[in-house]
């Protein structure tokens, strides 16, 4: 019983229980456009950063008209920023999807998550921290074997763009010429890493829901043994004698 057994002539129809409202249930939603956008504006900044590094290239021998550099600086702080910007709305909504992803599962079997809202969204916001504990929370509710696979290829990603970050940022300490332009190389390299690992969270996350990159259902592959037919189509050939 979920309460406590009550006698009586008075039968009361049951009444529907209010739906209780998800959290972050507005960027789970939306988390497919986040993310596909986030990879378009680091691919972007990687674009440009890519353009600076040839401008400084051509520097090296001529001048550079001032009309380019300011058309290259408003690319690189431009793109940069802007997908820095929704870098963090996508990471919401990601952690919203996990938190449902993990209700129903849970529900599932009948059990409640161990795992309590706070606990998931320290593990997955908070820097450094968020390289290992999103890997655990999905790792605890997937079984299927390729989304299995899926989650460990993206977490192997993710902890390398998290490395590669933090390399770009101590690059910008350097102080030599060389270095500086050897660090806008870099940077282009960051970008456009964090815009694969942009691409590799959203396949994780269709992997998971048992869909492909573009959404849709994933077909079950299932290999038939083959056997002679029951009937042979063709007339065994006979010898001549036994004819």
């Amino acid at each position: 019983y979920t309460g406590i057994p009550r006698g009586g002539l008075r039968d009361e129809p049951p009444r529907p229980q209010p739906t209780r409202r998800r959290p972050l249930r507005a960027l789970a939603d939306r988390v497919y456009g986040l993310l596909a956008a986030v990879a378009v504006l680091y691919a972007l900044a990687a674009g440009a950063e890519l353009g600076r590094y040839l401008i400084l290239l051509r520097n090296r021998t001529r001048l550079i008209e001032p009309w380019l550099l300011a058309v290259s600086d408003a690319l690189v702080i431009g793109a940069s920023l802007i997908a820095l910007i929704l870098a963090l709305p996508a990471a919401v909504g990601a952690l919203g999807w996990l938190i449902e992803l993990r209700r129903v599962e849970y529900a599932r079997r009948k059990r409640s998550d161990p795992r309590s809202v706070r606990m998931l969204a320290l593990g997955c916001l908070i820097p450094v921290v968020n390289l290992l504990w999103p890997g655990v929370f999905l790792t605890e509710v997937v079984s299927e074997p390729r989304a299995v696979q899926a989650v460990r290829i993206w977490w192997s990603a993710w902890v390398f763009g998290g490395a590669l970050s933090v390399a770009a940022l101590m690059w910008r300490f350097a102080d030599s010429l060389q270095a500086e332009a050897d660090g806008v190389l870099f940077t282009a390299l960051t970008d456009a890493v964090a815009a694969a690992v942009a691409v590799l969270t959203l396949w994780a996350v269709r992997m998971v829901e048992g869909r492909d990159l573009r959404g849709r259902s994933r077909t079950a592959q299932r290999w038939v043994v083959a056997t002679d037919p029951a009937v042979p189509v063709i007339e065994p050939v006979q010898p001549g004698s036994a004819a």
